[in-house]
C-alpha cells in the first residue's frame, strides 16, 4: 500500500464532549483507500452496515476502514463521530432569584416583630427567637451579633429564564437564556420587565409557574413602593418635623395601588 495523506477529524457537542484524531490514509493496489488510526470508540459507534468495511491487518494488528472513495471514508467516520457524541437536550422554564437581608429582629410567638428581645413582652421573650440576617441565602448569626453600624437592607431580584441542559455521557452543560415573550405568560413577562436585573451565579431557582411569577413580581413592586415612600418622606423636611407617617409603610397596597389591610398579594 502507498501512503496518501493524513486526515484530521474533530468534533464536539454542546455538553462539552469531543473527539479529535488524525488518520493515515493509504491506497491499495486495487485502487481502494484505507483509513488507519480511527479510535476504538469511533469504530464501535459505526453502524452494522458500515462495519463490513472494517478489516484487521494481522501483520500490524491495526483495524482499517476500506472504501472505494476517500470521501466515503470521511463521511462514514463523520457519522460515527456524531453517533458517539449523541447528547440529550432538555428545556425548562425556571425562576432564578437572589435574596439577602441584613435585618435582625426579635420575632415573638404571636408573630409580632420587636427591635430586640428586651423590648418584647415577657411572654414573647420566652416563646420568641432572633431572626438572623440572610446573606447569600444562608442565615448569618455572626453579622447580627457582632457587626455594628450595618444598614438594614433587603436585596432581592428574580427573573424567569429558559434553562437548556445538554448531557452526553458524564458531561453536562447548562445554558440560561431569556425567553421570548410568546414562550411564557403575562406575569413572567411582567417580572422580566424590571430593569437592571441580572441573576447570575450563586442564585437559587424553582420551577416557573404563572402564580409564582406573579408573587415574585408583586414582591418586587412592594420593594419599589417602600423605596419610593422612604425617599419622598425623607426628602421633605416638613414631614419629618411634623412627624407625619410614611403612607405606604403604614398601610400596604394592592396590585392596583389601592390600600388594603390584607396587603399586597406577594411574598413581601
Amino acid at each position: 500500500m502507498a501512503f496518501v495523506c493524513n486526515k484530521e477529524f474533530s468534533k464536539s457537542n454542546k455538553a462539552g464532549n469531543g473527539v479529535r484524531f488524525t488518520t493515515k490514509v493509504y491506497a491499495t493496489s486495487s485502487g481502494d483507500f484505507v483509513f488507519y488510526g480511527i479510535p476504538d470508540s469511533v469504530l464501535r459507534a459505526m453502524d452494522s452496515k458500515t462495519k463490513k468495511w472494517l478489516r484487521e491487518n494481522r501483520r500490524t494488528n491495526r483495524t482499517g476502514l476500506h472504501v472505494e472513495k476517500m470521501g466515503d471514508g470521511e463521511s462514514i467516520i463523520g457519522k460515527a463521530m456524531s453517533a458517539l457524541l449523541t447528547e440529550t437536550v432538555t428545556e425548562e422554564y425556571v425562576i432564578r432569584y437572589h435574596y439577602s437581608s441584613t435585618c435582625s429582629y426579635w420575632l415573638g410567638s404571636d408573630g409580632k416583630i420587636y427591635a430586640n428581645g428586651a423590648d418584647a413582652d415577657e411572654s414573647q421573650q420566652d416563646g420568641g427567637d432572633w431572626q438572623q440576617p440572610v446573606i447569600n441565602g444562608k442565615s448569618d448569626s455572626f453579622r447580627s451579633t457582632w457587626q455594628q453600624g450595618q444598614d438594614y437592607m433587603i436585596g432581592f431580584m428574580a427573573k424567569v429564564s429558559k434553562k437548556i441542559t445538554y448531557k452526553s455521557g458524564d458531561n453536562v452543560k447548562v445554558e440560561i437564556r431569556n425567553p421570548a415573550e410568546e414562550e411564557v405568560g403575562e406575569w413572567a413577562n411582567k417580572l422580566n420587565g424590571f430593569c437592571n436585573v441580572s441573576v447570575g451565579s450563586g442564585c437559587k431557582e424553582m420551577p416557573y409557574t404563572e402564580e409564582v411569577a406573579r408573587l415574585f413580581y408583586n414582591s418586587m413592586i412592594r420593594l419599589c413602593e417602600v423605596s419610593r415612600s422612604l425617599t419622598e418622606f425623607l426628602e421633605d423636611p416638613v414631614n419629618l418635623l411634623a412627624g407625619n407617617n410614611i403612607p405606604l409603610l403604614a398601610t400596604k397596597q394592592t396590585e392596583t395601588g389601592r390600600k388594603s389591610d390584607k396587603g399586597i398579594d406577594g411574598i413581601i
